[in-house]
């Protein structure tokens, strides 16, 4: 796994050793640290789990001595109980995948915002605790407190610029491009956007190895849109709620080592792979990443326009757009059985009636669910096109076009403005 850089699970492997070393030396074995997503409700029980694993081929001890995990800066109006500063003993082995330490969190004031810390600790090559074969390391990691925030919003008012962008599978090279080509990120993936909103109409899983990392960047684009003005929206698509779902079959070799965290209290299916344990567990619903995946819905309207990552069809629009977002939150965030919208072929991320061989009839019932909605069009991921496409009159745009290095396309975008939608490639 590659160092990364994001704010939802962000890990960083630095090393401070002591001693000096001869030539010929070997050098000291080195780890890295993480965290992973804290998405809590107010005054909820939650654990904050800090994750530890060496890096290189070789064997690493870390002592009981010495060990311990300290929290550096919270968010504003943060208060978590027990965080303080706790010792961790643990031994990790190279062929391990990673070795963890709970600190109970609880707050009771919802708070939202950046969360870093250190791990500090004697890393010993093989198994012996020899003050020759050790080394001191303070390992750092960043990530997001969310506690306490309200749902996503369904609908809101018209704004003054939008840019859609659909699949990205595990490509973040891709979703950069498209996020500079859109011209609300600059080189250094800072928010230059204003007050552009960007939605991402689902599907940023399977198919390639950059998924954490893709969460992570969304995740600090977020942040870094509200600071500025903006606003960024992450829809789920099909390949969210398959994670959710335990449904696996499209996920990468990179995939499973992305989400290497131990085995937890959370349920696996009887005759589950072993080697897909890990991230099984890591996507379950009521799960870290799976809250993180509850802080999303399936569609959203902005002024006079719905994204969906398949399509929402007449019977479900009327449901209306809470009507199925928040079953399925609910669901994600272990509160609920799954709901009837991830399941339906014809549901809001399944649906290809709008991008696939859409005929008369197929308009026609886009124009009904439009009218249900209110809406004059639908923006739709899910099929992937040759460039950005659209049909019945503009009442529907295609923006799959398989930008992920799995189909090999070029990336792209639309912006909307007022009534104009333009391509942007």
């Amino acid at each position: 796994m590659n160092t990364r850089v994001g704010i939802l699970s962000f890990l960083v492997a630095a090393t401070v050793c002591t001693g000096l070393q001869t030539a010929d030396a070997k050098p000291p074995p080195t780890a890295e640290a993480w965290i992973t997503p804290l998405v809590l409700d107010t005054g909820e029980a939650g654990v904050l789990e800090v994750s530890v694993r060496s890096l290189g081929e070789h064997s690493i001890e870390v002592t009981q001595r010495g060990a311990a995990v300290r929290l550096r800066k919270l968010p504003k109006g943060c208060k978590l109980a027990g965080v303080k500063g706790q010792s961790l003993g643990f031994r990790l082995a190279h062929d391990a995948e990673a070795a963890v330490v709970h600190l109970p969190i609880r707050s009771a004031t919802p708070c939202t915002g950046p969360i870093s810390g250190t791990v500090a600790l004697r890393v010993c090559e093989g198994n012996r605790a020899d003050v020759g074969s050790c080394s001191k390391q303070t390992l750092a990691f960043e990530g997001v407190a969310r506690i306490g925030e309200p749902p996503p919003a369904s609908s809101h008012p018209a704004v003054r610029r939008i840019v859609a962008l659909g699949d990205v599978h595990g490509d973040l090279g891709a979703l950069r491009k498209a996020l500079v080509l859109a011209g609300v990120v600059d080189a250094n993936d800072a928010w230059i956007g204003g007050d552009t909103w960007v939605v991402q109409t689902g599907d940023q899983t399977d198919r390639g190895d950059d998924e954490r990392e893709i969460f992570e960047y969304l995740e600090r684009l977020r942040l870094g849109a509200l600071a500025g003005g903006g606003r960024v929206i992450v829809l789920n698509g099909n390949h969210e709620t398959m994670q959710a779902s335990g449904d696996l079959r499209y996920v990468t070799p990179g995939g499973f080592d992305d989400f290497p965290e131990p085995p937890s209290d959370t349920p696996v299916a009887d005759g589950a792979n072993p080697d897909q344990v890990a991230r099984t567990r890591a996507f379950a619903p009521g799960s870290a990443w799976a809250r993180v995946l509850a802080t999303r819905n399936l569609a959203v309207k902005v002024g006079d326009t719905v994204f969906v990552h398949g399509g929402v069809s007449p019977e479900w629009a009327k449901i209306g757009l809470e009507g199925f977002n928040a079953p399925t939150r609910a669901w994600l965030a272990g509160k609920a059985e799954a709901p009837d919208a991830i399941k339906d072929p014809e549901g809001p991320v399944w649906n290809r009636t709008y991008s696939q061989d859409t005929d008369a009839t197929g308009c026609s019932q886009l124009e009904d669910a439009l009218e249900a909605l209110g809406a004059k069009r639908m923006v739709v991921g899910h099929t992937v096109q040759e460039g950005v496409t659209q049909a019945c009159g503009g009442q529907v745009w295609r923006v799959d076009v398989g930008m992920a290095a799995h189909y090999g396309g070029e990336p792209s975008a639309i912006e909307i403005v007022g009534d104009e939608v333009r391509i942007l490639k």
